[in-house]
């Protein structure tokens, strides 16, 4: 079995502001959404 694409990933994070500047900074991936509990990236490639 091959993949072609990914369709989500959820990840537990123990510190989400430290989680959300990471991926948004670093990894300059644009934030789609944002709770105190829950926060979602958009990336263009993903189903």
């Amino acid at each position: 079995m091959s993949f072609r694409k990914l369709g989500a990933v959820i990840l537990l994070v123990s510190d989400m502001d430290k989680s959300v500047q990471f991926y948004k900074e670093i990894l300059n991936i644009p934030l789609k959404k944002k709770s105190d509990e829950w926060t979602e990236f958009f990336n263009k490639e993903t189903v």
